[in-house]
């Protein structure tokens, strides 16, 4: 590569500013490239929602700012609207994929567990039902809903295309617990005490697909880690254990009215 880069910029014999801008497009284009490739950089969410912002929920897109953007959604119906968005967004596209004005929302579900029975609520259109408000007003931090969408694509070129979206969503405080120095720090934690190790040592096998939950207390300590999808290897299960119960003090989450409270956390590695 730096030989490429070498002969690229005596080829053309630019002035020696024009050779640093040169140099630096080419890095930068090359970097984006191997973003997401290094097992560290790996930073997965899935939807969330405050308590309190839920309880004035009315539609479906209230459900989370990140739905749209986190939702499982077939490959070709997201290229599809990829498009739709890169002509009214630009560059903004894989910021936020709101799809929301993309479609339109035939039918919803909504399951949750409401005194450890599983209860699923369905509703034509974009808005919510009393049934469904009402549900997931009970719901209450720490609680996960799913949520399955059947829409059709608007626009002419595909009208009628149906597709179907769904995720699961979590229900977090006000202000969620946080690592000390943030998601930057938090990665960089993970890529010291965990990634390396796996990657010098692959009897650890990958960890990929595995999912992990924690609580941060009222202090901010974190306890009850547990594994909730397995790593591939239970070599690996341990070292997750190891590292989540041996994680800093963090800050506390608070509520809306800044009363400090227990969060439980849930990271998922990787994958799909």
């Amino acid at each position: 590569m730096k030989r490429f880069v070498y002969l690229l910029l005596e080829g053309i014999k630019p002035k020696p500013i024009m050779r640093i801008l040169t140099f630096l497009l080419l890095f930068i284009l090359i970097s984006i490239t191997l973003i997401g490739q290094n097992p560290g950089n790996l930073w997965r969410y899935n939807p969330a929602v405050s308590a309190d912002d839920l309880q004035e929920a009315q539609t479906v897109n209230d459900l989370s700012a990140e739905l749209w953007q986190m939702m499982q959604i077939p490959n070709q119906d997201r290229q599809i609207l990829d498009e739709k968005l890169k002509f009214t967004m630009g560059f903004q596209v894989q910021k936020n994929r709101n799809y929301g004005s993309l479609v339109k929302i035939i039918s919803s579900s909504i399951r949750a567990v409401m005194n450890g029975k599983k209860v699923e609520l369905e509703n034509n259109g974009s808005s919510l039902s009393e049934g469904q408000k009402s549900m997931l007003r009970k719901l209450r931090s720490g609680d996960e809903f799913d949520v399955t969408l059947i829409f059709e694509h608007e626009g002419v070129e595909h009208k009628g295309r149906v597709a179907e979206a769904s995720t699961f969503v979590s229900i977090i405080p006000h202000r969620a617990a946080e690592f000390p120095g943030g998601i930057t720090a938090f990665k960089k934690h993970l890529n010291v005490k965990l990634w390396l190790k796996i990657r010098e040592d692959k009897s650890y096998g990958s960890i990929n697909m595995a999912r992990v939950s924690f609580h941060v207390d009222k202090t901010g300590k974190v306890s009850n880690v547990e594994i909730l999808r397995s790593a591939s290897s239970e070599k690996g299960n341990d070292l997750i254990l190891k590292v989540f119960s041996n994680m800093p003090v963090w800050s506390p989450a608070k509520n809306i009215r800044g009363e400090i409270i227990e969060q439980e956390v849930r990271y998922a590695f990787g994958g799909c």
